[in-house]
C-alpha cells in the first residue's frame, strides 16, 4: 500500500470526501423538504428548502476546491474529480459513482483504491527516514 508524502493532500482528500457525502445528503433533504413545502403549502418548509439548496452550493464549492488538490500518491491523478480518463479494471463503484466509492473508503476504512491506477493507498503520511551520521 502507498502512503502520502505530506499532510496537505491527505486533509484535502478527507475534507472533499466529507463535502461530497454532505452534498449528496443535503440535496436529498432539500428534495424532500421541497416536496413537503409544495404539498402542504408551508412557508417554513420552503425556507428550509432554500437554506438546504444554499448549503448544497456551498458544499459543492468546497468539494470542488479541495478535490482538485487531493491526488493519488502513486499516479498523481485526482481520484475525486470526474475526468474522461479510462478507469482501471479493479476500480469499484458505489451507487454508480467511482467518486462516492473513493469518498466512502476514505471516511470509513482510512484507505482507498485509485480508480485510475487501481492501486490501494492508506490515508496516512509516510514516515521520513533520517540518515544517522556515524561519529
Amino acid at each position: 500500500m502507498h502512503a502520502f508524502h505530506s499532510h496537505r493532500p491527505l486533509w484535502h482528500l478527507r475534507l472533499s470526501s466529507i463535502a461530497l457525502w454532505g452534498m449528496l445528503l443535503v440535496f436529498l433533504l432539500a428534495m424532500g423538504m421541497g416536496l413537503l413545502a409544495v404539498l402542504h403549502a408551508s412557508v417554513l418548509a420552503m425556507k428550509g428548502t432554500i437554506f438546504c439548496v444554499c448549503l448544497v452550493v456551498a458544499l459543492a464549492l468546497l468539494y470542488r476546491l479541495m478535490a482538485g488538490s487531493a491526488s493519488c500518491p502513486l499516479c498523481r491523478n485526482q481520484p475525486l474529480v470526474a475526468k474522461g480518463c479510462q478507469k482501471h479494471r479493479k476500480a469499484h463503484q458505489l451507487l454508480g459513482s467511482y467518486r462516492l466509492e473513493v469518498a466512502s473508503s476514505v471516511l470509513l476504512h482510512n484507505s482507498f483504491r485509485c480508480p485510475y491506477c487501481g492501486e490501494s493507498s492508506r490515508c496516512l503520511v509516510r514516515e521520513r527516514c533520517v540518515a544517522e551520521e556515524d561519529s
